[in-house]
This record gives C-alpha cells, sequence and structure tokens, in this order.
C-alpha cells in the first residue's frame, strides 16, 4: 500500500499545483480586465466617439468585462476549496491504517503485486481467515481506491478548466480590446460624468474603482454634474474618492495624452530607501502589479520641466525595442514625477562587465554588449530620439544579458531647476561642441555618437574617459582638440573605430547605422577569439574620487 499511499500524496499536490494556478491566472485576468477598462476610461478623456449608444455599450462591456474576471477568479478560489479537501482526505488516509491490522500486510503486499482479488481472497481462506474479516479487508482496499480514484478525476476537472478558461483568454482580450476603442465620448466627458449626469449607481460603483479623472475636460467636477441633476447620493460617493487638494493637470490637449501614460499610483509598491539619489532625482526598485520594477522619482518644479515629462515619457513608451528598457507608465505628486520602468537584474554594463573580469582574465562580451546597445541607439535616431545623456550607467543588461539603453531624455529638467555654472551633465561624455559653447547647443544625433564612442572606451577599459584627469582638465583638452592616447585593449582597428565617432568635426563622425556594422563585427572577432585578449583587472574609481594626474591620458 506503500505505492498507492504515494499516488494519493502525487495526485493531491497535482491538485493543489493546479488549484493554485488557476488562482494565479484568475488574478492576471481580472488585473488585466481592470488594466483595460482604466485604459478605455483615460481614452475617454482623449478622442472622440459619437452617440450615447456607444457609451452605453462601452459601460456594459466594463461591467462585463469584470464580471466574467470576477467569475473566474470564484471558480479558481472553488477550486482551490476542493483541493485543500481533497488534501486533508488524503493526509486522513495517510494517518489511518485503512487495511486493517498488520496481520493482512502479507495480502496487500499480493495486492501490489498484482495478484487478483480472487487469488488473494483464495489465499486467506486456506489461512483460516474469518470470512466477516476476508470481506472488510477488501471492503478497505475499494474504499481507498475509489479515493485515489477521486482525487485523479478532480485533477483532471483542474485541468479541463484551465484549458477551457485558455481558450477564452482571447475572447476576452478581444472584447476589452474593443471597450478601449468605443469607450470615447463626444464631448469630452469620462464615462464618470456620463454616470453621475443619469443616475447610474450601478455603473458609477464600476467606473470609479478605475480611479478615472473626477474632472472633464472643461474642468466641471463630476460631484457637481450630480448635483446639478439632484442626485446628492452619487455626488457623497464621488467625493469620498477625491483628493484633498487636486493635483490634476491642466485640461489641454497634452493633459488629455497623458492619461494614456498613468499608472494608479496605489498599484505601485516602492521599497523605502532609494539605491541611487541625487540633487534633483532619487531611484528605487519596487513592483508594479507582479513585476520587478525601477521608479524614478524627478522633481519638476517649472511648468516646461512637467511638460517635458510628460514629453518624454509618451516617447519612451513608444520606444519598444528589444534593446531599450521596457517603460511601464508614470504617475506624480506634488513636484515629484515618477517613471515606472522593467527593473534590469544584472546592473548597468560597467558593472556587469566588471564582474565578468572578475570571473576570467579576459572579458567575454564586450563588444557584443555594444552592438546591442548600438542597435538601441540606432532605433532612437531612425526615429528622431536623441538620448543626450549616454554613459556605460545608462546601458543596462537584463535578465537574459540583453544590454539596453534607459533614462534617454533624463535631461528634461530645466535650468531653473539645476545648479547653476557649468555645463551640464557629465564632461567625460559630452561632445566638443557642447564644451566649446557658452550656451550648449540642442542634442544632435552627433552628439550621442560622440558620448556612445566615449562608452566604448569606458566599456573596453573599464576605467572613466580621460583617467583620473579632472573635468577642467577634460574640457581644456578638448577644447584644444586633442584626443585620448590608444589604450592598450584596443586593437589598431578597434581604436580608429572609436576616433571615427568622437571625430572633433560631428559632421565627419560615424553614423550609428555604420557603428552597427563595424561592431557587429568586432562582435563577431570576439565570440570566434572567445574574449578580449588583452584585458586586465582594475578596479573603476567613481567619478567623485578622480585627480590630478599626469599628461599620459591624451595625444
Amino acid at each position: 500500500m506503500v505505492k498507492i499511499k504515494a499516488e494519493a500524496q502525487m495526485a493531491a499536490d497535482e491538485a493543489t499545483h493546479h488549484a493554485a494556478r488557476a488562482q494565479e491566472e484568475a488574478h492576471m485576468l481580472l488585473e488585466q480586465s481592470r488594466q483595460k477598462a482604466e485604459a478605455a476610461m483615460a481614452a475617454a478623456r482623449e478622442e472622440q466617439r459619437e452617440g450615447k449608444a456607444a457609451v452605453e455599450k462601452a459601460m456594459a462591456e466594463a461591467a462585463r468585462a469584470k464580471e466574467e474576471a470576477e467569475k473566474q477568479l470564484a471558480e479558481a478560489k472553488r477550486a482551490q476549496e476542493e483541493a485543500q479537501k481533497l488534501i486533508e482526505a488524503n493526509r486522513r488516509i495517510q494517518e489511518s491504517d485503512v487495511q486493517g491490522p498488520s496481520i493482512y500486510a502479507v495480502y496487500r503486499k499480493m495486492i501490489q503485486d498484482g495478484q487478483s482479488n480472487e487469488d488473494v481472497k483464495k489465499k486467506m481462506q486456506e489461512n483460516s481467515i474469518d470470512e466477516m474479516d476476508i470481506e472488510a479487508f477488501f471492503d478497505g482496499i475499494n474504499s481507498y481506491d475509489e479515493k485515489i480514484r477521486a482525487l485523479h478525476a478532480e485533477v483532471e476537472k483542474l485541468k479541463r478548466t484551465r484549458s477551457v478558461r485558455q481558450k477564452e483568454e482571447a475572447r476576452a482580450q478581444d472584447m476589452l480590446a474593443n471597450l478601449g476603442n468605443s469607450s470615447k465620448l463626444l464631448d469630452g466627458r469620462s464615462l464618470l460624468h456620463l454616470a453621475a449626469e443619469e443616475g447610474r449607481v450601478d455603473l458609477l460603483r464600476i467606473i470609479i474603482e478605475q480611479d478615472v479623472w473626477l474632472y472633464d475636460l472643461q474642468g466641471r467636477r463630476a460631484a457637481d454634474i450630480a448635483r446639478e441633476n439632484n442626485r446628492d447620493d452619487i455626488a457623497s460617493m464621488i467625493e469620498a474618492r477625491m483628493p484633498k487638494q487636486s493635483t490634476l493637470p491642466s485640461f489641454d490637449r497634452g493633459a488629455r495624452q497623458n492619461a494614456a501614460l498613468l499608472i494608479g499610483e496605489r498599484e505601485v509598491r516602492r521599497n523605502r530607501e532609494s539605491f541611487v539619489c541625487g540633487s534633483f532625482s532619487e531611484v528605487y526598485k519596487g513592483t508594479w502589479l507582479s513585476a520587478d520594477v525601477v521608479i524614478k522619482r524627478v522633481k519638476a518644479f517649472s511648468e516646461a520641466d512637467k511638460k517635458a515629462f510628460w514629453r518624454e515619457a509618451r516617447i519612451w513608451k513608444k520606444a519598444k525595442h528589444p534593446n531599450i528598457v521596457p517603460f511601464f507608465g508614470a504617475y506624480f505628486r506634488g513636484p515629484k514625477y515618477l517613471l515606472v520602468c522593467k527593473e534590469a537584474t544584472n546592473g548597468n554594463l560597467r558593472d556587469y562587465l566588471k564582474r565578468e573580469r572578475e570571473q576570467s582574465e579576459k572579458t567575454q562580451s564586450v563588444w557584443q554588449k555594444l552592438y546591442e546597445a548600438a542597435l538601441g541607439l540606432l532605433f532612437l535616431h531612425l526615429r528622431n530620439i536623441i538620448h543626450s545623456d549616454l554613459k556605460c550607467n545608462q546601458i543596462l543588461v537584463g535578465e537574459n544579458g540583453e544590454a539596453m539603453l534607459t533614462d534617454f531624455g533624463m535631461s528634461f529638467i530645466s535650468d531653473e531647476s539645476r545648479p547653476s555654472g557649468g555645463v551640464k551633465g557629465a564632461v567625460r561624455w559630452k561632445e566638443p561642441e557642447c564644451l566649446r559653447a557658452e550656451n550648449p547647443s540642442q542634442a544632435t544625433k552627433e552628439a550621442d555618437v560622440y558620448s556612445f564612442g566615449m562608452c566604448v572606451v569606458e566599456a573596453v577599459t573599464g576605467r572613466f574617459p580621460w583617467g583620473n584627469l579632472p573635468d577642467f582638465a577634460v574640457m581644456h583638452h578638448v577644447q584644444k582638440e586633442k584626443f585620448l592616447l590608444q589604450p592598450p585593449e584596443f586593437s589598431d582597428a578597434q581604436w580608429n573605430f572609436v576616433k571615427s565617432l568622437c571625430a572633433f568635426d560631428p559632421h565627419r563622425r560615424l553614423t550609428m547605422d555604420g557603428a552597427v556594422e563595424e561592431l557587429k563585427e568586432f562582435a563577431r572577432q570576439e565570440r570566434r577569439n572567445g574574449g578580449h585578449e588583452q584585458m586586465h583587472h582594475f578596479e573603476p574609481r567613481p567619478e567623485s574620487e578622480l585627480e590630478d594626474s599626469d599628461d599620459s591620458d591624451w595625444e
């Protein structure tokens, strides 16, 4: 019976596993329904649809989507409860001796070995076992077998339920997508305003859970609209959800576009301590729904900063590429504006390569990672997007080892929000034309190319560009068109590539499509050679600790 007990335990474990999976998927479907409904309602502030019939349909679809998801969740919970019952039954079976006293062990062994019930019964009769005891023995065996079959049947039922749910998922997604296209109002009101106007308490309860805006495009409160229609009960419901001090942005066209980027603040869980902290920004780890994320909090004091924040967030949202960190959305609290993106679990490129060097005498993937980063930058340039702040700590490495760009557009903080004096940004990666100008011009693709060249130097050597030189000395030599000496880690071909990226004349610099082709070849050679043959161990020092040095780092 050991084998039968083991089978019972396995069946119970499998039932628990499938029940947990069913509950998890139901939770996910419910969350997707909520997100889609929220997106549909946010879109109601941006586009227009004709006719009240379309609005009614949208609200009905929202209610139906929520009801379906809740039904799936209830089914998953029921399955979980049933699985717990089966587990408890199995525990009782395991703890009890349903097959009778140990004198029957030899007969149980015969059944386990595959002998028929008739042969076992005959053997028991030969050994003078009483007929009533024989009958009780087989009743116990049959009862145990029935429980095993019940366990297996419940597992199969859970499997079928999960299969049906997977088939229905595509239909549910289509329904929610249609909801997103049909929930716009002709006059700029949100669904909340229509529900308030018409006294639809049933729909109001669903809509208000989604944290939709409480104002229409003319700045009227939904609560006021409800009171205009003698619905004080609805007005009270809405006001209970209103912030004490409104921090909603202005209701212009840009604000309507920004609505599509907003994610619910309550959906984000931020760690208490930041792991990067500067004068005007802080970076935290956390979670958004079930995803591990990084939360970048910046201070935007001026109207120009706020507009630039939303502009850059819209750009990032559209920049979907394997070598660009995925962006999830944004939210704000007073002057603090927050961007939420996927966490790159392997950190930045400089630290990633440092770990490679510590594990081996040669770095295995530096040119491959630079090639991947260049693909991301080329993607941006083809869409006329400028990064404007390239350094190796802005190149991250994902969980599968892929290099990804981040923080393009984090230069949006305006002059009035920054300390005064000098060139903004990291001097060692800045293009010469920026360092020469009293009033640096607008960022360009050529400037990105120069900064990327300095990233190549940083990645291959593991040191900051210009070594230990202080910033004022770097500026002096760049302005005099003096460039770095070739580091020993570079071949002549590789160094000529760097110089083509960092030409002092921006019009003579290599474009990113040309850079991608050369990097592809260097990465191929790297794979063929098994890594960079001349790489040495060293500890790159923080930029804040750089000191004066001799002139050996420049030509």
